[in-house]
């Protein structure tokens, strides 16, 4: 009985000791609880900046049906296949997601849409690309052969309270005066500054400074290839799915738009001339078996 009674006492002794060490421990950091309040409502503070300033990245995507070439060649020049006159048979899957992600195509975007010139307003914060109808002033190259292929550059504009246009370098030095549609230089190039008529200008391109960047074809490909993914919905889908992010939705969806549009063009081009080569070849040969006839009859 006195056993018992002993360990029981000496277990309530424990525990008041174990409180009494937690109440303490905490009583150190507590504390400190200005401390924690401050570092709570820093970190709220600096999330809504990164919320309100960041530059979001929107997620676009398409979807392109690859076909198989086997109906289109038909059953009956199957057997010139064999002689490595009419391509490959079906399509492969993996080839088509090399072609749509191939520099030549992507190429053909860049020039179609004029990728290599992007154009920023200036905010009380940050800058924000511009596309499309949001852009009131855009740049014309005139020798834009030799400017898409080495210029890269980053100049800024500005408008002043008597409408005069003045062009910064890219380290906002060197000031120079320019008139809307007469030509001026940005390094050994020619260019001419051109304000868009439009109805209604977007609220978005009213702003009075701005940025244009230039980069050179090869940077804008490298981009688009590096950026754009191109994957079959499943396994067993003939279905690709194109995607990709950008800051601005409706340029990335241009972008996306674009590209399926040049990969038809080229994939009807391409058929048009394995059916011309295809019917020459087929007139040839029976026109040598007709001859064949003749010498045999």
């Amino acid at each position: 009985m006195n056993t018992q009674s002993n360990n029981s006492k000496y277990t309530v002794q424990v525990n008041e000791d174990d409180s009494i060490n937690l109440r303490d421990e905490l009583e150190k950091y507590l504390i400190h609880w200005k401390w924690f309040l401050l570092s709570g409502f820093i970190a709220v503070v600096l999330a809504f900046v990164y919320v309100r300033y960041a530059t979001p990245q929107y997620s676009v995507s398409s979807t392109l049906l690859i076909k198989d070439n086997d109906s289109s060649l038909g059953s009956e020049l199957a057997a010139f296949q064999d002689l490595g006159m009419l391509g490959g048979g079906s399509s492969n899957i993996d080839n088509e997601i090399q072609i749509l992600k191939s520099r030549s195509l992507a190429k053909t975007v860049v020039k179609d849409l004029n990728l290599n010139i992007s154009y920023y307003k200036k905010g009380r914060v940050k800058e924000t690309e511009i596309y499309g109808n949001q852009v009131n002033y855009r740049l014309i190259a005139l020798d834009s052969m030799k400017v898409y292929k080495k210029l890269d550059t980053i100049n800024y504009f500005e408008i002043t309270e008597s409408n005069e246009i003045i062009l910064f370098d890219q380290e906002k030095l060197f000031p120079k005066k320019i008139v809307l549609n007469e030509e001026f230089s940005i390094g050994a190039y020619a260019f001419l500054l051109k304000k868009e008529e439009k109805k209604e200008v977007a609220s978005a391109s009213k702003t009075k400074d701005f940025r244009i960047s230039f980069k050179p074809t090869r940077k804008v490909v490298d981009g688009l290839v590096k950026n754009i993914q191109v994957a079959p919905i499943d396994n067993e889908s003939s279905v690709l799915q194109l995607s990709m992010k950008h800051a601005v939705r409706k340029k990335a969806g241009d972008i996306l738009n674009t590209l399926i549009v040049n990969y038809n063009t080229d994939a009807i081009n391409d058929k048009s001339e394995v059916g011309e080569r295809t019917s020459s070849f087929i007139s040839d040969r029976l026109s040598k078996i007709e001859e064949e006839l003749e010498i045999v009859d």
